[in-house]
């Protein structure tokens, strides 16, 4: 599948990944036009839920980060409300073992 913005193909879809998602989450018209390049079979969601697999997600993303925030010494000087901030927003990333997570000069964003 290619995507196309105003008639210029953008990038191509590799086989397994998603679309639609700006759609389903702000109840908006599409951005960008899909068009299979060759024979396909796709799956769909309705907008309710997916909006409700997204914040269940979220959730549990939010009761993880929490509590690992908590039994952090890092955050003790950091109130609970400021926790709670810092909790909501923390990203978990996974590693294979021997994966390089950061190289020296790296850029610290």
């Amino acid at each position: 599948m290619e995507v196309s913005v105003k008639g210029e193909v953008k990038k191509k879809l590799e086989p397994g990944v998603s679309f639609g998602d700006i759609a389903l989450l702000y109840n908006c018209k599409r951005t960008a036009t899909i068009r299979s390049t060759q024979k396909c079979e796709l799956f769909g969601i309705n907008r309710n839920q997916y909006k409700k697999m997204v914040t269940e997600i979220q959730n549990k993303e939010f009761f993880n980060n929490r509590k690992m925030v908590k039994e952090s010494k890092f955050f003790v000087p950091f109130t609970q409300a400021q926790r709670n901030i810092i909790s909501g927003v923390l990203l978990s990333l996974y590693f294979s073992k021997g994966a390089v997570i950061a190289n020296k000069g790296d850029s610290g964003t």
